[in-house]
């Protein structure tokens, strides 16, 4: 088997973890707290927060008022 096809089944085999996290923003204190059963997937909230598709709006508004560098995305 060349490593190729040894990096495709060790993907297959890892399992994804799930988590809770919390989006804050540090400007005015407010969390916005989720759950989801893959945490690699907080890669995407931060970029639906960048395209501005967020669901929450009210999360939405607040970071495009305040900016990215307010906010912090953390696993707890």
């Amino acid at each position: 088997m060349n490593r190729r096809e040894e990096l495709k089944q060790l993907y297959k085999e890892m399992k994804p973890q799930a988590g809770v996290y919390q989006i804050k923003n540090n400007a005015n204190g407010k969390a916005l707290v989720g759950s989801t059963m893959n945490l690699k997937s907080l890669n995407g909230k931060r970029m639906e927060l960048q395209l501005g598709t967020m669901m929450n709006k009210t999360l939405q508004h607040e970071w495009k008022e305040y900016g990215e560098q307010a906010f912090e995305i953390e696993v707890l």
